[in-house]
C-alpha cells in the first residue's frame, strides 16, 4: 500500500485549483525542494509504504509504482532537467523505520541510498540545503513524519512547491504558481507586501519570497500569485504576475516588497482566459 502524506493542507479546499484541474489544466507540484548557496539543488516527492517489501522490488517495478502515483511524471523529470537538478523520490515506512531514496538520472530510476531511521535521512539532506524551515509547527493535521523530523530530529522537511502550469500539448512548463489563501482579509484587500518585512513581532515573508525568486530565475519562468479565499467561493480572485522582488538590503533605497507587472481582481472565467493565453504561448 502506498500513502500520500502531504504537507500541503489547502489542496482540497482550494476551489480555484480544483476548478482548474476540472477544466483540464495540468498542474504539477513537488512535495519538497532544496536550496543551497541561492540555487535550487534538488526536487523531491515522497510516499509512505505499508505491507510491502521494497527489497523484493526491482527498480523497474518501483518505477511502475511511482508512475501510478505521478501521472505527469515525465513533466516533473523534464522540469528537474530544465533547472539542472536531480528529481528524487522518497519511499518510507514507520515500522520498522526505513527510508529508500530513488533518483532519476538521465530519465532512469536509480536507488541511491537507504536509511534505517528518519533522522539519519533528514540530516543527510544538509549536504544539499542551507535553507531550513524555521516556522513553528501549528497544524494539527501535519503528517507524523513531519512531527518526527521537527521534534525528534530537530531538522524539518523542506518547503513544498505549490505548482507549475504546464502545456496541455507537450507538457512544457509555462509558469510557477503560488496559490495564496486569505481568510481574515477579503481577496480584494489582500496584499503580500503587508507582511513582507518584519512587523509587530512577526519575522516577515522576505525569505519565503526569495525562495520563489530563486526558483523563477533558475527555471526562467514567470512567477504568478493567485489569491483565493474559502469565504469567496466562485467569487473574487486576485491575479498577480511578479516583475521583481526588492529586498530590504537593496542599495537603491527602494521600498522592500513584491513589484508586479500585472495585478488585477478577476473572476474565474477571466482567469481561464489569462491562463489559456499563457499556456498556449510559444
Amino acid at each position: 500500500m502506498i500513502i500520500n502524506e502531504s504537507t500541503e493542507r489547502n489542496n482540497t479546499n482550494n476551489w480555484v485549483k480544483q476548478k482548474l484541474i476540472g477544466d483540464n489544466f495540468k498542474i504539477i507540484e513537488f512535495e519538497g525542494y532544496t536550496i543551497k548557496n541561492n540555487k535550487v539543488t534538488g526536487l523531491f516527492d515522497r510516499r509512505c509504504f505499508k505491507d510491502i517489501d521494497l527489497e523484493t522490488f526491482s527498480e523497474d517495478e518501483i518505477f511502475a509504482l511511482i508512475k501510478q502515483e505521478e501521472p505527469l511524471l515525465s513533466s516533473k523529470i523534464d522540469f528537474a532537467n530544465r533547472i539542472n537538478v536531480f528529481y528524487r523520490y522518497v519511499l518510507y515506512r514507520y515500522q520498522p523505520e526505513s527510508i529508500y531514496i530513488y533518483r532519476f538520472e538521465n530519465n532512469i530510476l536509480v536507488l541511491k541510498s537507504k536509511f534505517n531511521n528518519f533522522c539519519e535521512f533528514i540530516n543527510h539532506t544538509r549536504k544539499i540545503r542551507d535553507l531550513q524551515m524555521l516556522s513553528p509547527l501549528q497544524e494539527k493535521n501535519m503528517p507524523n513524519i513531519d512531527h518526527i523530523f521537527r521534534n525528534r530530529c530537530n531538522y524539518a522537511w523542506m518547503g513544498n512547491l505549490d505548482g507549475l502550469f504546464i502545456s496541455n500539448t507537450d507538457g512544457t512548463p509555462k509558469a510557477l504558481v503560488e496559490f495564496q489563501t486569505t481568510i481574515k482579509t477579503p481577496v480584494s484587500e489582500h496584499c503580500n507586501n503587508t507582511w513582507f518585512a518584519p512587523r509587530n513581532g512577526r519575522k516577515g515573508d522576505e525569505q519565503r519570497w526569495k525562495v520563489f525568486d530563486i526558483l523563477s530565475k533558475q527555471s526562467k519562468l514567470p512567477l504568478i500569485i493567485i489569491v483565493w479565499s474559502p469565504n469567496e467561493v466562485n467569487g473574487n480572485i486576485k491575479y498577480k504576475v511578479v516583475k521583481e522582488i526588492v529586498y530590504s538590503n537593496n542599495n537603491e533605497n527602494k521600498k522592500a516588497g513584491l513589484v508586479y507587472s500585472e495585478k488585477v481582481i478577476i473572476t474565474y472565467s477571466q482567469l481561464l482566459q489569462k491562463l489559456n493565453l499563457l499556456i498556449n504561448s510559444k
